[in-house]
């Protein structure tokens, strides 16, 4: 159903080279984190755990399973992350009530040597990653002085930004202010302001350490290139979108993006460790060839890839990202077997589309105006003849600018707009259809904190323009079209501009027609309609008109042919027009149908496979019942929906927007 209107694109696909000067080549540097005795030894129990737990049979085997995943998780997170991680458990253990186990015994001790390890680590501030990191920092004669670069530090545990934060402070000579951290527990407002600080030149912050609340939709490029990955997400898509921060539209240094990688020479740990290191591998070789790390795993969904990895450290599969996974064998063991309806519609088809290169682009726009800033300048001039706007609080100035003064009635009614957008009351807001000089002065503005943009640009939507636009309305007269004389037209031509709109069942416009009706003085149909662009070019109407004078002769002419107007307009165009567009609609629905036929087999032949022909009582009964009943409502509802929305049988509603006309 999306088919026709959903494109895949990437940065490999662009072919302009001003485009492409905005995206950089990014350089990955893997750094190698060797691990200490203690690390070591640490990482040995930890997967004695694991192994303990997936030969065991007993009920709690997934749970410790999963508890020694995720410690193995933490810990090359940080040993900081993975000491609250260890603390928990036992705490958990220690609160149990009544004798203790044999097995929770043996688990408590397991915890408590596990904990005096991590305690001897993080005491003696050994940790390899850290040791690992500050040695870059050190490459780069990194010392967090206003001179020097600034870092973007991803992380996904709360303990580990903490401890970074507290020992980067420490051994630089910092404060809070200059090594920030950025994670889910700020709120919008505050999270936003880091945002907006980091993005200004003279912002004190050096160092930006983030969890993964900072991988969406968060720009951290404007003076930026560095960026150090502590850990590895277990997600491919995750990482794509920490890595994007700074890897981004605009970006006009090379970004570095810095792996901090686990290593060790022992030979039960080398599995898990490369699994993990894998991720960066694969999301590597995706950018340089598809640009879309969803595609990989093909779950499309961060925390079911998470799943997938723990399977694969639960198998030892180093290879499990050179595989489709099947999506059923990722659902948690208490879930029911579903009916996967969706999946009936996947053929196995590419997911990108391929590339349509075009000359002109952007098909020609038809106005009477010929330009947007035209239209403005126009709209502006007619309410200040109208006496609507006063002089002063208007002023059009060159190259496509305007200035308007934000006076207590404005200021009043963008009362939604951000503070630092609107000027003073009695200063002017600056507004232009200039996309360079609005970028121009975007860029000035993040030279300094709290500075905005100096000029907005000028288009339909901006709330200035919405403001005039309202004015407009309230004083144009309802229930009246205008009327223009020209000598531009022939002698004696009567043109009637005509919208005509026919709707679906759903009250949704499924045919809408700018045409136009030629008549003479007499009421006679004298051309076949044409389209408002075909009769803007025909008569060269988008020059400026200067109007002639109107007499009432001329309007009671004008409204004494109408009616003929309108008839031949709903038989001549509005007639035509529907029966192009239901033979089309038509069309469609006949495909529409086949589609949903073979959808309604393959739900049945799925059905089939699942229950076979048991007709026998009970709950299988209920379940084949209610998939059955699941695929007739899907059915109706798709096949009424698809009626009601192609439908052209509803009356066509017909507008006058203008004549034109030149009488003999």
């Amino acid at each position: 159903e999306v088919e026709p209107y959903y494109v895949r694109r990437f940065k490999n696909d662009i072919e302009d080279d001003n485009v492409r000067a905005n995206f950089q080549d990014r350089e990955i540097v893997r750094i190698s984190a060797k691990l200490s005795t203690d690390e070591t030894e640490f990482l040995r129990i930890q997967q004695a755990l694991k192994t303990a737990a997936l030969s065991s049979d007993e009920d709690h085997a997934q749970k410790d399973f999963l508890f020694s995943v995720g410690l193995f998780k933490a810990f090359l997170s940080s040993p900081q992350a993975a000491y609250d991680t260890v603390h928990n458990r036992m705490k958990r253990i220690e609160e149990k009530t009544g004798e203790l186990t044999d097995d929770l015994r043996e688990s408590l001790d397991d915890l408590t040597e596990l904990k005096r390890l991590l305690t001897t680590i993080i005491n003696s501030e050994t940790d390899s990653k850290y040791q690992a990191f500050k040695n870059q920092l050190r490459q780069l004669k990194w010392k967090g002085r206003s001179s020097d670069e600034r870092i973007v530090v991803f992380a996904e545990r709360k303990a580990t930004l903490k401890s970074l934060q507290k020992r980067i402070i420490t051994d630089y000579g910092l404060n809070e202010n200059q090594v920030i951290i950025f994670d889910g527990s700020l709120s919008d407002t505050e999270q936003q302001l880091r945002i907006d600080d980091f993005g200004k030149r003279d912002s004190k912050v050096r160092m930006f350490l983030t969890s993964d609340a900072g991988a969406q939709g968060v720009n951290l490029h404007y003076f930026c290139h560095r960026m150090f990955n502590y850990d590895i997400p277990w997600s491919l898509i995750t990482l794509e979108q920490r890595n994007g921060r700074i890897d981004r539209y605009g970006q006009k240094n090379t970004p570095y993006i810095y792996y901090l990688v686990a290593d060790t020479e022992e030979e039960g740990l080398k599995t898990d460790l490369h699994i993990i290191d894998k991720l960066t591998e694969k999301e590597e070789e995706v950018y340089q060839t598809l640009g879309d790390a969803g595609s990989v795993m093909h779950l499309y969904d961060a925390k079911k890839e998470e799943q997938a990895v723990e399977k694969a450290l639960q198998t030892g599969d180093i290879d499990f990202l050179e595989q489709k996974p099947n999506t059923a064998a990722q659902e948690t063991e208490d879930t029911e077997e579903a009916f996967d309806f969706f999946s009936l519609f996947e053929d196995g088809e590419s997911e990108t589309t391929d590339a349509v290169v075009s000359d002109e682009p952007i098909e020609e726009e038809i106005s009477f105006f010929k330009d947007d800033f035209a239209y403005y300048q126009s709209l502006i001039s007619f309410l200040k003849d109208e006496g609507v706007l006063s002089h002063e609080q208007v002023e059009i100035g060159v190259d496509g600018m305007i200035e308007v003064l934000n006076d207590k009635e404005l200021n009043r009614i963008l009362f939604d707009l951000p503070k630092e957008a609107k000027p003073k009351v009695g200063e002017m807001f600056k507004l232009t259809v200039s996309s360079e000089q609005v970028q121009k002065s975007i860029e000035a503005a993040r030279k300094k904190s709290g500075e905005w943009a100096q000029f907005q640009i000028m288009h339909d939507q901006h709330p200035i323009i919405k403001w005039l636009m309202t004015k407009l309305e309230a004083n144009m007269e309802k229930g009246t079209a205008s009327v223009v004389r020209t000598h531009k037209l022939p002698p004696n031509r009567w043109f009637f501009l005509f919208h005509g709109l026919v709707s679906n069942n759903l009250g949704q416009a499924v045919l809408s027609d700018f045409f136009v009706i030629g008549m003479d003085g007499e009421g006679g149909f004298r051309e076949q309609p044409i389209t408002m662009d075909e009769f803007l070019k025909q008569y060269n109407l988008t020059e400026k008109i200067y109007t002639e004078q109107i007499t009432d002769e001329h309007l009671t002419l004008i409204q004494t042919i109408t009616e003929d107007a309108i008839s031949y307009a709903e038989d001549l165009r509005m007639r035509q027009q529907k029966g192009i567009a239901k033979s089309i609609a038509e069309g469609k629905s006949a495909a529409y149908k086949q589609q949903l036929d073979k959808w309604e087999n393959d739900a049945s032949e799925q059905l089939f496979m699942n229950f076979g022909t048991d007709e026998s009582s009970g709950t299988i009964r209920v379940k084949r019942d209610k998939e059955v009943q699941e695929i007739q409502t899907i059915l109706n509802k798709e096949s009424q929906f698809h009626s009601d929305f192609t439908s052209l049988d509803n009356k066509p509603y017909l507008k006058i927007l203008s004549v034109f006309y030149n009488p003999a």
